[in-house]
């Protein structure tokens, strides 16, 4: 786990992290092409007392659609390139390394894999909110619901349980320093196609922290017996499998807000899976 790793090893990948993040941001703004830290950079700097806290082995950002490509290309100019050996399985990101600093930037045009679930990346970088103070350079803080949404999607996307103890942490930790309405953020979770990710995720956050605000919002969802029957089923299967085993992936497709949605992202995948491409 990373956060069994030592103070000194978790406080380095804060700082590389910090100045992964800080150098990206200030390549990219003067070209007009705004950054959103995602994830764990953002979570470290954000919801946790310390930042060490909140240990993560990459930094994730998200750029405007498009701008994707004029993003990549400013950072290979940099000295940015892709991972040796590294197919191009989704359409979402890509993954770059410098070979100054070893932590691993994944550049996002989208939050989730095409196709999943209707957060769109249009629709989040409209409500986030401007900075240049928090790491010294410009970037887009993401609205706090949108944030939580995208945990959640996450949480349910990887298919895993309370096993993963820093990521139900996240999810508390978000929902209590920025004192979310439960009603509010499960609105927002179904306007952007998460509720049945939410029944899951929120399911197992429930049950392993006994967390008010998890349960407010699953109570806040609209009836669905069909999600909720799939989120039963989901948690089931994961519990009584090896940690991010392949038994829960075609659960964590069905997921999403339809059968019809889940079963395009599926066939998607599966396209990128049998024929990909080099960055």
């Amino acid at each position: 786990m990373l956060t069994s790793a030592p103070p000194q090893a978790r406080w380095l990948g804060v700082v590389l992290g910090r100045e992964t993040l800080q150098r990206v941001a200030r390549a990219l703004a003067p070209q007009g092409i705004a950054v959103a830290p995602l994830k764990g950079v953002l979570l470290a700097h954000t919801v946790y007392a310390d930042p060490i806290d909140r240990p993560s082995i990459d930094v994730d950002v998200l750029v405007p659609e498009a701008r994707f490509d004029d993003a990549l290309a400013v950072l290979r100019g940099l000295g940015f390139s892709a991972i040796a050996g590294a197919s191009v399985r989704s359409d979402a990101e890509r993954c770059l390394r410098h070979p100054e600093h070893p932590v691993v930037l994944d550049v996002h045009r989208m939050l989730f894999a095409p196709h999943r679930y209707t957060l769109s990346t249009g629709a989040v970088l409209a409500r986030a909110r401007r900075d240049t103070k928090l790491f010294d350079a410009p970037v887009l803080l993401l609205d706090p619901m949108d944030l939580y949404a995208h945990l959640v999607g996450h949480f349910a996307n990887d298919h895993v349980d309370a096993r993963d103890t820093l990521h139900v942490e996240d999810l508390v930790a978000v929902a209590r320093v920025h004192a979310l309405d439960p009603r509010d953020t499960a609105h927002r979770l179904v306007a952007s196609g998460l509720s049945r990710a939410a029944r899951y995720t929120l399911s197992v956050v429930v049950a392993a922290r006994d967390d008010a605000f998890a349960a407010g919002v699953l109570r806040a969802l609209p009836r669905d017996p069909m999600g909720t029957a799939l989120a039963r089923l989901a948690r089931v299967v994961v519990e009584r499998s090896a940690p991010r085993s392949s038994l829960g992936t075609p659960l964590a497709y069905a997921l999403d807000h339809s059968l019809v949605a889940a079963t395009r992202a599926a066939l998607h995948a599966l396209v990128r899976t049998w024929f990909p491409s080099r960055p």
